[in-house]
């Protein structure tokens, strides 16, 4: 039976929801034929590993980490690096698939190709692209790159402009070395084809959401339901904002990750 590593930011026992539900599923759809291991990191006062069994092929190990002190501790992070490294020899992967890896760091899948193990990535957002994430600027208003992402424009949008250079030739020839890259949409594929990122094993799983059919549109005080959508951010971001609308008088609410 083979083994595969799965990496993501979040991962039970700590998931939060977005593409951390959907790299866990994808996960639990291989324990039958294959042994899964999840690594995942969190924030903490001290560095340290928990490891919890959650069915009978899947073990979760979790990092503690201190938050990054600088950029480049933020975009290497060479404990994550380390700690890989550990689990790689530990657990001998045959596969490792990386997902959503923002706060983990760069130099981890520098580390497992330096390992000869074979890895694959599924692109979630514009993470390899954008040093915050989701193309958008300091103040969180969306950038308007859509068509290719021209560095020259980012160079007025960061603080760092050395080093968001570095990160990007980084990212580049990392994203080349996969030996399979996974995008969740046509138009981040194209985007990132565009921008100069290069694979030759490419695919294209779309989420496959369905345009909602039209509908007569209710007036917020008369909706029987609150409908939250969570699709990413901080927990503590989330966890305030639910705690603030469950102490409403709204009688049902529903919560979408």
């Amino acid at each position: 039976m083979k083994t595969i590593l799965f990496v993501n930011v979040h991962f039970s026992p700590y998931l939060t929801g977005g593409g951390s539900i959907v790299a866990e599923r994808i996960a639990k759809g291989l324990e039958k034929e294959s042994n899964i291991i999840l690594f995942s990191v969190k924030y903490g006062n001290s560095i340290s590993i928990e490891e919890h069994g959650l069915d009978y092929n899947i073990t979760s190990v979790v990092l503690t980490i201190s938050k990054p002190s600088s950029y480049i501790s933020f975009h290497r992070n060479s404990t994550v690096a380390e700690c890989i490294v550990r689990i790689c020899q530990k657990y001998k992967q045959d596969l490792v698939h990386f997902h959503s890896i923002q706060t983990m760091g760069i130099e981890m899948v520098q580390s497992v190709n330096n390992l000869g193990i074979k890895s694959i990535v599924t692109i979630h957002d514009s993470w390899w692209l954008c040093e915050r994430q989701f193309l958008w600027h300091e103040d969180q208003i969306f950038c308007g790159q859509v068509k290719y992402i021209d560095h020259g424009t980012c160079l007025y949008c960061t603080a760092n402009a050395f080093d968001m250079t570095a990160r990007a030739e980084i990212l580049k020839s990392l994203y080349a070395n996969f030996d399979a890259v996974v995008h969740v949409s046509t138009f981040m594929k194209n985007l990132y084809e565009s921008s100069g990122m290069v694979n030759s094993n490419v695919h294209t799983i779309e989420n496959g959401v369905d345009v909602p059919r039209p509908a007569k549109r209710v007036p917020w005080k008369k909706r029987k339901r609150c409908i939250l959508d969570f699709s990413e951010g901080m927990p503590l971001t989330k966890a305030s904002i639910l705690s603030l609308i469950l102490r409403s008088e709204r009688p049902s609410i529903a919560v979408l990750q």
